[in-house]
């Protein structure tokens, strides 16, 4: 996942939490509580007892991990790419559920069928994974770069074809790996 954290493009590692993508007034809540938990400086901790810090960083430890990816998500991806197509169903039906196209590693314990874009592949191998999730990395960074380059030049075209240009400039892809990482 390399490519994928160079990139700044959203991933998630951990197990996928049912309600990502259908429920993300939620998930918003839980990251801003996140943040504020995170904030260096802050007053927070202070006049509390050893407990509710503990409790405290305890909370903020399981959304930290659980948000790893996802943290500066503003709004829903465009498209996601999802590692293994069989365990992570469940992003799957959500993607499907709000239309966003789903590009998947299929293996041959799969039906290709529920996702748009299947990618014949093994989805245990961890050189596989890389392989494929960096040329996905390297498309996604070519075409933002090719939108940019099209708004740039295109600031005479009324008001509402600029915002066509804007859709397609911010193309985010949340990425979806559940193999373990070598650390």
């Amino acid at each position: 996942l390399g490519d994928v954290y160079k990139r700044q493009m959203f991933y998630i590692v951990e197990r996928w939490l049912g309600g990502t993508l259908t429920n993300f007034s939620t998930i918003k809540k839980s990251i801003k509580r996140l943040k504020m938990l995170e904030k260096e400086g802050s007053n927070l901790y202070d006049n509390m007892t050893k407990k509710e810090t503990q409790m405290l960083n305890r909370e903020r430890v399981k959304l930290a991990d659980q948000h790893r990816g996802i943290k500066d998500m503003k709004r829903l991806p465009v498209g996601i790419i999802v590692v293994d197509a069989q365990y992570e169903d469940t992003a799957i039906r959500e993607a499907k559920r709000l239309d966003i196209p789903v590009i998947a590693i299929v293996d041959s314990n799969t039906n290709p069928k529920k996702v748009d874009y299947p990618i014949p592949a093994n989805d245990d191998s961890m050189r596989t994974i890389q392989l494929i999730i960096s040329a996905l990395a390297d498309s996604v960074v070519e075409a933002r770069a090719k939108s940019s380059d099209k708004e740039s030049k295109s600031v005479a075209i009324p008001h509402k074809e600029n915002e066509k240009h804007k859709e397609t400039k911010e193309i985010e892809v949340a990425v979806e790996d559940t193999t373990q990482e070598e650390e």
